[in-house]
């Protein structure tokens, strides 16, 4: 939480995940959000849901 990463206005999941490391869209199980794009705290998400400004996203991958 101390530093944000910055992603254009309009990315999605998979686009975080490509930013974060390579292997992070090939190993994804689900990423959960807190913020305004969210329909309540902590909703479990996949790839192609659209983030917005100052959510908080945690990305789960496989082992």
């Amino acid at each position: 939480m101390v530093e944000p990463l910055v992603i254009k206005d309009g990315s999605d999941i998979g686009i975080i995940c490509d930013t974060i490391h390579r292997d992070f869209r090939r190993t994804f199980r689900y990423a959960q959000i807190w913020g305004k794009s969210a329909r309540f705290p902590g909703q479990i998400v996949g790839l192609d849901h659209k983030v917005s400004d100052q959510d908080i996203v945690t990305i789960i991958v496989k082992r």
